[in-house]
């Protein structure tokens, strides 16, 4: 307010009307900022400073388009530091892949990583680029480099490399992607249950056990094991089913569809008392019930 009264004084002071805007921007008043820095850019065309803002304030607003015109007429400007230009190129880039014009992101990352050819975060944002445009073979080589120069998160570029293996049914590299991503990130109960899963798949029946076991050891939820529990009913393994189930069951006991799994297993054991018990109990949570 004070900027704003002191440039009604002096309106030929341009520092005073820039100081208004970037105030108005930091207490996030957007609508007023923008049109301050447009009246900045009214008396100077070419400010850096008012351009970088504006466009900033279009892309936090996901207007993509209007952040687009001023990143590119940002980077037209002469005089801009290297480290300024490489900020503005960055953010046009993902500009271009929001707005998924995938040929303009990929040449925009790739003069970037021309003149930075080792910089693992430019080789990532590219990689996740190609991916979004399924071109997954040509982002392998990218997300390789990131990970050799040091990218973190690395788990971000390996989660990266398991989605591109399946996509591309590459198991021997599928499999090799994620134990290389449960190495940097031993306590992701979700990817630990995905790999248990592809396991699995692929035979593998004792290593997708143990996958299993470890995410239900990590989840504070218990929903991994009521998974293995599923799994080794899967396998026919009906006494470590069981043994799940009753250990899933001590913190979600009102849980209808696991007792009635159990009370299935304890069936098919003959073991009939427990089975009856189970099935008693599930009537009594749930009466309406045809069992």
């Amino acid at each position: 307010e004070q900027f704003g009264n002191a440039y009604k004084v002096q309106p030929d002071d341009k520092p005073l009307l820039i100081n208004k805007a970037y105030l108005l921007q930091l207490a996030k008043d957007d609508e007023n900022s923008l049109s301050t820095w447009k009246d900045v850019l009214k008396n100077d065309s070419t400010n850096s400073f008012a351009l970088f803002n504006l466009a900033k304030l279009h892309q936090d607003k996901n207007d993509y388009d209007n952040a687009i015109q001023y990143y590119k007429k940002l980077i037209a400007q002469k005089g801009l530091s290297s480290e300024s230009l490489q900020e503005a190129e960055l953010a046009l880039a993902y500009c271009y892949q929001k707005m998924k014009n995938y040929p303009e992101a990929k040449t925009t990352y790739e003069k970037i990583l021309s003149e930075k050819p080792n910089d693992p975060m430019i080789q990532y944002n590219l990689a996740i680029l190609l991916i979004e445009d399924k071109k997954y073979k040509d982002a392998i080589p990218y997300l390789e480099g990131a990970i050799k120069n040091n990218f973190s998160p690395s788990k971000n570029a390996y989660q990266a490399l398991v989605e591109i293996y399946s996509n591309l049914n590459d198991s021997a590299n599928l499999k090799i992607a994620y134990k290389n991503w449960l190495e940097v990130d031993k306590d992701n109960v979700e990817a630990r249950v995905a790999f248990a899963k592809f396991l699995a798949k692929t035979g593998d029946s004792l290593g997708a056990i143990e996958q299993y076991r470890v995410a239900a050891a990590l989840d504070n939820t218990s929903k991994s094991r009521y998974k293995l529990a599923q799994f080794l009913l899967e396998q026919k393994d009906l006494y470590g089913a069981v043994g799940q189930f009753q250990e899933y069951l001590k913190t979600e006991p009102n849980d209808t569809d696991a007792l009635i799994l159990l009370a299935n297993c304890f069936r098919d054991l003959h073991v009939n008392e427990q089975a009856q018990d189970t099935y008693k109990k599930i009537i009594s949570i749930q009466p309406e019930n045809h069992l």
